[in-house]
C-alpha cells in the first residue's frame, strides 16, 4: 500500500512537471540554457587587471618623475593605450590591463631604459617596482704619465675623464689592495658634456 502511495505522488510530481514545462515553453528553457552557456563563456574569459608600477632610482631609491612608462604585448609592440608618465612620485596606474605576459617598459632622461616582463593574472590587482639606473657614460684616457713606477716609487698619472650622460658625476681614483696606500687622487665634479683631468 505503501509502495502504491509513493507511485502515486511521484506520477503526480511527473504530470505536474510535465504541465509546467509545457506551459513555460521549451523556447523559453532553450533561452536559459544559452544564457547560462553564454554567461559561463564570459566569466571562464581571462579578465583585465589593474597595474601600478612605481620608478625609483637603483641608486638611492628616490621616485623618478617623467619616466614614461610602456606596457609591451609579447610581440614587442607598445600595447595601445597603455603609456603613461610618472608624477614626482614615481607612480602611474593602469586599468583593464589585458591578463597574461606582458612587459614593463621604463625610460627617463639621465636613465638606462629598463624592462621588466611581468604576467598579470585574470582580475587581479598588482603593484610593481622598476628600478632603474643613471645613464652615465664616461670615458677615460691618458693625458700624461711622467716616469715609471717600481714598487719603492710612486709616478703620477693623469686621466681625462669626459662625462657624456644627463647628470654630473664625481670621479676619483682610489687604490685597493696593496695599492690602497698609493694610490690616490683629487675628487672632481664633472658637469653632463664636459671633460677634467684626474690626477
Amino acid at each position: 500500500m505503501d509502495d502504491e502511495i509513493e507511485e502515486s505522488k511521484a506520477q503526480e510530481i511527473l504530470s505536474t512537471a510535465s504541465t509546467k514545462l509545457k506551459s513555460v515553453g521549451i523556447a523559453k528553457i532553450a533561452v536559459l540554457l544559452l544564457i547560462i552557456i553564454v554567461a559561463w563563456w564570459y566569466f571562464s574569459q581571462p579578465q583585465p587587471g589593474n597595474l601600478t608600477v612605481t620608478v625609483s632610482s637603483i641608486d638611492d631609491a628616490t621616485p623618478v618623475q617623467d619616466a614614461i612608462v610602456s606596457l609591451t604585448g609579447a610581440n614587442g609592440e607598445i600595447i595601445n593605450g597603455f603609456t603613461a608618465i610618472t608624477a614626482s612620485d614615481g607612480v602611474v596606474s593602469f586599468a583593464r590591463v589585458p591578463a597574461g605576459p606582458t612587459t614593463i617598459e621604463v625610460s627617463a632622461p639621465g636613465f638606462e631604459v629598463e624592462r621588466m616582463p611581468l604576467t598579470l593574472q585574470s582580475g587581479a590587482s598588482d603593484s610593481v617596482e622598476v628600478k632603474v639606473a643613471r645613464d652615465v657614460s664616461l670615458t677615460l684616457a691618458p693625458t700624461s704619465i711622467r716616469g715609471t713606477a717600481t714598487e719603492t716609487c710612486v709616478k703620477e698619472a693623469q686621466v681625462m675623464v669626459s662625462n657624456e650622460g644627463g647628470d654630473a658625476v664625481e670621479a676619483s681614483f682610489v687604490g685597493s689592495g696593496e695599492l690602497a696606500n698609493a694610490i690616490s687622487s683629487n675628487t672632481v665634479t664633472i658637469s653632463p658634456g664636459d671633460s677634467q683631468n684626474v690626477h
